[in-house]
């Protein structure tokens, strides 16, 4: 699970830096996370189910500012978003000790994967020095 905390919002889609704006980042975290690559109908009046999702601020600012009557709110899956978190949280593990192999086994990818997120995480850094000088 990727905490909003986690998430660069420079990475996450318009519409849903839009709907993060509207009703909080997390809240918008776990509607994209229940409901990413579908669509969502937006209901007339807040319903328990959603404001035990998303909290009831955040679930009265969804209907004020989305229901239109019988439109939907198609929401993406962000992957950009979540991968890059996925990767950072790669990069942070190897750096604390974690060999290619333990990644590989936890993320459900091959070691050939993960030595390619550190090279780029490598190249990342670099490019960033070499920019200071």
């Amino acid at each position: 699970m990727v905490n909003s905390t986690d998430l660069e919002y420079d990475l996450l889609p318009e519409s849903v830096r839009e709907l993060a704006d509207t009703i909080g980042l997390e809240a918008a975290r776990r509607l994209v996370e229940a409901y990413g690559g579908r669509a969502f109908y937006v209901p007339r009046e807040v319903t328990p189910e959603l404001e035990g999702m998303l909290g009831a601020e955040a679930a009265q600012a969804l209907v004020d500012n989305y229901y239109s009557g019988s439109d939907r709110l198609n929401l993406p899956r962000c992957l950009a978003a979540i991968r890059a978190v996925e990767h950072r949280r790669i990069v942070a593990a190897f750096n604390s000790g974690a060999t290619a192999g333990e990644l590989a086994r936890e993320h459900g990818c091959t070691e050939r994967w993960i030595y390619r997120i550190l090279a780029a995480r490598r190249a990342e850094l670099a490019a960033c020095q070499s920019e200071l000088f």
